[in-house]
This record gives C-alpha cells, sequence and structure tokens, in this order.
C-alpha cells in the first residue's frame, strides 16, 4: 500500500512538472467579434491569460467613427498585475475611450468575451481639452465612475493638453495611465463640476468641411498660442484631376514658429501644387479664408520628373518664377524645370524639404529663361490601348524611347485585357536599344509582355499586336474550337501512323491530333514529314502549321511516299538484332546513332535506320 501511494505521488509531480514545462495554454483571437479563436501555449514570463474589449468613438472634424475591438491571449505581468478585471475610461468630448481586462491564470480560462457594459451617464460636467487639436470647451458630461481629470500627453511629436473625464483607478496612478493612452505626467482629478480649469488661450476658428465654406469658434489651450490657416489646391495629369482644401484651428509651436504667411508653389505641367500657411496670434484672427494668385502671364519651360517629358507652355501665377533642380527622390535623378514660388529660389532647405530636391532651385524671371537640355521626340499613348499618340520631347536624361505592352488573360480565358504604354525612358528603364519578352501560361491565367527600346525621333509610333489566335483542338472525332494563349503564333495539325512488331503480333496505329502551337512547335507556317524504319518498326508523322483563325480544321493524312531500291542495315534498339534487310522509301537515306533513352517515341529515330 505504502509503495502504490509513493508510485502515485510520483506521478502526479510528474505531471505537474510536464504540464509547467509545457507552459500555460489560452484562448486566442482579434476582432470585434472574436468568434475564431484558437488555444496557444504561452511563453516564458507569461503566467496570464487575458481577455482585453476596447471600444470608443473618434471624431475626425469631418465624420465620426465609432469602434469595438477584442483581444485575447497570453500576458505578462506588466499586463496583468493579478487576477481578475479592470475597466478604464475617458471622454474629452469628440473623443471616448474604455477598455475592460479580465485576467486569469487557469488553461483557457479567457474563452469567454468581456463586453464592456457603459456606466450610466452622471451629473459630473469637466472641461476638456482635445490633445489633437488643442480645442477645450466646457461641456463634457462624465459616467458615474468617471471624474474630471488633467494631464500631459506626450504621444505625439510635442507634449500636449489633456483635459476631460476618467475613471477614478487612473488618478495618481501613472504605470496604469502611460499603459494605456500614453500620459507623461500623474493624471491629476478631482470631483466637482469644472474643477479641472485648463490653462485658456485664444479663440481661433475651425473648419466643418473640407472648403471651410462654415467655421465655428474654440477656444485654445495656452500650449497653442497661434491661430493656423492652411490652405491647398493642386492638381495632376496634365489637369484631369484637380483638389484643394481648407483647415483651420489652434496652432502650437511646432505648427507656427511666429506669426505670418508662407507660401509654396510648382508647377510643371503635368502636376501643379500650391500652399498657403498663416499663422497669427489675436483672437478669431484666422476667419477670413485665403485666396489663391491669379495666372500671370510668364511663360516656362517644364520637364516632369515622372515621364521626362518636356514642353513651353506652362504658365506661372503672379507669385511664380521659372525654375530648375534635379530631383533625387528617385533613382536614377530626374530633372524638374517648371514654375516655382520665389522662396524656393536658392534655398536649399526648403526645397529639399518638401520634393528631395539635389540641387537648389535656379530661377529666372523671364519667358522661357530655363532651357532644359532636350533629347529625343517620342510618342506617348493618350489611353490604355495607346489607340491614338502624341509626339513629346523628352529631356537628355532619358536617351531612349520605350514601348512597355502587356496583356494577359485569367479565370481560363474568359476574361482578358491589353495594355500599352509608351515615353521617354532613362537607362535605368532601357540599358540598350532591343527587346525583352517575358510570358507565362499556366491554364488558369496567362500573362505576356513585351518591352522595347530605341534611340531615335519617334521610333516606338508601332504598336504590338497580341492577336489570340483561334484554333481546333482534340483528336479523332472530337474536335473543338479553342482561344489559344497569348505567346500563341500558329494552329498545328498533326499525324501520326506507323507499326511495332512485339514477336507474338504486330500493331499498326494512325491517329491525329490538333491544338495551339509556340514557336517550337511551328518555326513557320506549312508542312513537315519524318520517319524511320528499322525493320520490324515504322514510324511517320505529318505536322502541318499554320496562322489563321481555326486553319488546322481539315485533317492531315499522311500519303507514304513508294519504296525506293535503297537497303541498309537495321538494328532494333529494343532487342539489339540486327539484320541486312531493311529497305527505304523514296524519301529515306541509311543512318545510324546511339541512343541516349531507351523506349522513347522520339529516341527511337536515334537508332541504325533509315530517315
Amino acid at each position: 500500500m505504502m509503495k502504490t501511494s509513493v508510485k502515485l505521488l510520483t506521478l502526479v509531480a510528474l505531471f505537474i512538472c510536464v504540464h509547467s514545462a509545457a507552459g500555460l495554454q489560452c484562448r486566442s483571437c482579434g476582432g470585434s467579434s472574436c468568434s475564431s479563436q484558437t488555444s496557444q501555449i504561452c511563453s516564458s514570463g507569461q503566467s496570464q491569460c487575458v481577455s482585453r474589449t476596447y471600444a470608443g468613438s473618434y471624431n475626425y472634424g469631418y465624420y465620426n467613427y465609432t469602434y469595438n475591438y477584442t483581444y485575447k491571449g497570453c500576458a505578462s505581468a506588466s499586463d496583468c498585475t493579478a487576477a481578475g478585471s479592470e475597466f478604464v475610461s475617458y471622454n474629452y468630448g469628440p473623443n471616448t475611450y474604455a477598455v475592460n481586462t479580465t485576467c486569469c491564470d487557469t488553461d483557457n480560462c479567457n474563452n469567454q468575451n468581456q463586453p464592456i457594459v457603459a456606466p450610466p451617464v452622471g451629473s459630473l460636467q469637466c472641461y476638456s481639452c482635445d490633445p489633437s487639436s488643442y480645442e477645450c470647451t466646457a461641456n463634457v458630461t462624465c459616467n458615474t465612475q468617471e471624474v474630471c481629470a488633467q494631464a500631459v500627453v506626450d504621444q505625439y511629436n510635442s507634449s500636449r493638453p489633456f483635459y476631460g473625464c476618467v475613471s477614478e483607478n487612473l488618478c495618481n496612478n501613472p504605470s496604469l495611465s502611460r499603459r494605456y493612452f500614453g500620459f507623461s505626467t500623474s493624471v491629476s482629478c478631482c470631483n466637482t463640476s469644472h474643477c479641472n480649469v485648463p490653462d485658456l488661450g485664444l479663440q481661433c476658428s475651425t473648419c466643418t468641411d473640407s472648403s471651410c465654406s462654415s467655421q465655428r469658434l474654440v477656444t485654445c489651450s495656452k500650449l497653442a498660442p497661434f491661430c493656423y490657416t492652411d490652405a491647398y489646391a493642386g492638381s495632376y495629369d496634365y489637369g484631369s484631376y484637380n483638389y484643394s482644401g481648407i483647415r483651420k484651428g489652434c496652432a502650437s509651436s511646432s505648427v507656427c514658429t511666429a506669426a505670418g504667411s508662407e507660401f509654396d508653389s510648382y508647377d510643371h505641367g503635368s502636376r501643379s501644387y500650391l500652399r498657403n500657411k498663416t499663422c497669427c496670434d489675436t483672437d478669431d484672427c484666422n476667419t477670413p479664408n485665403p485666396t489663391l494668385p491669379p495666372v500671370g502671364s510668364l511663360q516656362c519651360y517644364s520637364c516632369d520628373p515622372y515621364s521626362y517629358e518636356c514642353t513651353a507652355n506652362v504658365t506661372c501665377n503672379t507669385q511664380e518664377v521659372c525654375g530648375q533642380a534635379v530631383v533625387d527622390q528617385y533613382n536614377p535623378s530626374r530633372p524638374f524645370y517648371g514654375c516655382f514660388s520665389e522662396n524656393w529660389c536658392n534655398n536649399t532647405n526648403l526645397s529639399r524639404r518638401y520634393f528631395g530636391f539635389s540641387t537648389s532651385v535656379s530661377c529666372c524671371n523671364t519667358s522661357h529663361c530655363n532651357v532644359p537640355d532636350l533629347g529625343l521626340q517620342c510618342l506617348t499613348c493618350t489611353d490604355s490601348s495607346c489607340s491614338s499618340q502624341r509626339s513629346v520631347t523628352c529631356s537628355k536624361l532619358a536617351p531612349f524611347c520605350y514601348t512597355d505592352a502587356y496583356a494577359g488573360s485569367y479565370d481560363y480565358g474568359s476574361s482578358s485585357y491589353i495594355t500599352i504604354r509608351k515615353g521617354c525612358a532613362s537607362s535605368s528603364v532601357c540599358t540598350a536599344a532591343g527587346s525583352e519578352f517575358d510570358s507565362y501560361d499556366y491554364g488558369y491565367s496567362s500573362y505576356i509582355r513585351n518591352t522595347t527600346c530605341c534611340d531615335t525621333d519617334d521610333c516606338n509610333a508601332p504598336n504590338p499586336t497580341f492577336r489570340r489566335l483561334q484554333c481546333m483542338s482534340g483528336s479523332g472525332y472530337y474536335q473543338y474550337s479553342v482561344t489559344c494563349p497569348f505567346q500563341t503564333t500558329a494552329c498545328f495539325s498533326r499525324s501520326y501512323t506507323g507499326s511495332y512488331d512485339y514477336g507474338d503480333y504486330i500493331n499498326t496505329y494512325s491517329y491525329t491530333y490538333k491544338g495551339c502551337a509556340s514557336a517550337s512547335d511551328c518555326t513557320a507556317a506549312g508542312s513537315e514529314f519524318v520517319s524511320y524504319n528499322y525493320g520490324p518498326n515504322t514510324y511517320a508523322v505529318n505536322t502541318t502549321c499554320c496562322d489563321t483563325d481555326n486553319c488546322n480544321n481539315q485533317n492531315q493524312s499522311i500519303v507514304a511516299p513508294p519504296v525506293g531500291s535503297l537497303q541498309c542495315y537495321s538494328c532494333d534498339p529494343s532487342s539489339y538484332e540486327c539484320t541486312a534487310n531493311v529497305t527505304c522509301n523514296t524519301q529515306e537515306v541509311c543512318g545510324q546513332a546511339v541512343e541516349q533513352q531507351q523506349r522513347q517515341e522520339q529516341s527511337w529515330r536515334q537508332n541504325l535506320h533509315c530517315s
């Protein structure tokens, strides 16, 4: 009895050791419902299972966003101080946030979701300051588990104010408040309405829509000593797409260093951009909407750093001059010619900060004074199929014209596409004049691409063709029309006939196969006949290739040439038997070879036989 007890205790201890070595097992998932859960083995140092649910809302000025998310998994001591539940929340007016965390320490104990049951709204009123916009108000209402609070947030690139409602467990708890919200100071709390009085500063206007057609007045935190207006506009694809917007609000010293305006603009034909930022430091000083400068009379050369195209027809606004620079944000360096706001001229810091210019912007103020180094004339497409083209002048930094044509199909050929692009090309795109071809076809999907580079004016005018040939496919009586892959160059019809002597009996055969052919199957349109004969066995193939739709609909019967008088030695590659009595037809001669692979139809032609 004593020995049995000792063995039982030993087994229990062994089970505990094995279980401990394996580690804690926790349910794992993530998502709004956490419906798909798996079990994971926790690593060393993860002694708890956690189930954490987040819920909240954000106001981004022009729209509101709400969310609800659940996470489950293994947790370390920093995530769970002990088994049990923890609820934290904050509310500063436009944004709300709540987290419900439950920790436990047995296998898969976190299998249940922990929904957030919001406490009822109370009567406590607090000041609120949004750490994103620096706007402060006095109308946020706390729930029954929250108190008024203030802190500083350093999650952003400058310290920002936080005033609003927080759950009481965040008060004077730096580790908890930093873990959830990135507060750089302890959260200072009080529990009477409007007791968390912020240091208030300016009154500033803010926009209620992207065009700032209507505005509202807000009170700023003293950490934002400026009001700002940021107006921007631009276009791309030669004016096909235009955009503009105005933003206003409170600004910290990282956004506005002093009261005043900063204007930046450029226009290189295919793209334009201008921005007017104004900072001021008196109440409601940013109410007026800015106006953009009118178009002037100065004409400049423009070179597009994306396409290398150069023209002489870009017109500057009244605050711009002609300029040129080199952009090295790309590989290789690219030309930039066009109109620039004057503050960019010879200002390397400003031009590099915004656009990565590797040189200062060199400016001049008479029409077409920024003459570029011009090179080839190349064709470029005006639509994806290149049904119409226009000739452009390239920068000398692009010494080639290119055509990049690609086509493909998917869903077993039921859908297909063709796209052609043309233009000026740098030496990183074209290393030399010539063509490069790539393709694949694996049934469900096919793809073909042909890139051609050339170095004379308008040499890229011809459009490549990607014709999808229709061919008859099948064998015998069962034939049907198919759409071939893009790389197909011909239709083929191949007829086989022959005989095999198996000793006890002779087997003769004849069949035809049809389909799509690549360049390796058909070198050119026409017919090809091959045959061999080494006594017991004969073989003949007649292949016909053609390059029009369904041109292989007729069967190609093999008409054997008449028997001639030429006699050859014959050695059977299967039995090694040699005789001297094989007679060739009128298109065959004597031949000999060494077989490399036995019992393969194609290799039999390589033995001693008439061929």
